[in-house]
């Protein structure tokens, strides 16, 4: 199999998981369907840290 030659042939189209409070967590990934697990994290700024170190 290849990859399709465009966004469109994606599937599915990524998501964002809120998951409960927790400022000690990275975000997580799965990448097999295209989800990202954030924390919800206490301030913007934990949040692009965390963001930027994961």
């Amino acid at each position: 199999p290849s990859l399709p030659a465009s966004e469109e042939g994606f599937q599915p189209m990524p998501s964002i998981t809120i998951r409960p409070p927790d400022d000690q967590h990275l975000p997580t990934a799965n990448t097999c369907i295209s989800r990202l697990y954030v924390p919800l994290y206490s301030s913007k700024q934990i949040l692009k840290q965390k963001l930027l170190l994961a």
